[in-house]
């Protein structure tokens, strides 16, 4: 699987649970957040000031690292 900046975050946690970790560690405290449900990875990076291309290089890594890719 492949992460993009249009899935939403609940898609992205549902399919890989430690991805709330990555989130963590963008001070997104999405695990927390009913906002997860709809908002896409984009629409929660600019929400948070998060540069986007980091967070989708550290949740595909994540990704990757898992065989999930």
């Amino acid at each position: 699987m492949r992460v993009t900046k249009e899935m939403t975050i609940f898609e992205i946690i549902r399919a890989h649970p430690q991805a709330a970790a990555v989130f963590a560690v963008f001070n997104m405290a999405c695990s927390d957040c009913m906002a997860v449900i709809d908002d896409t990875l984009e629409q929660g990076a600019r929400q948070h000031s998060i540069d986007l291309e980091q967070l989708l290089i550290r949740l595909n890594a994540l990704f990757a690292q898992e065989g999930k890719e």
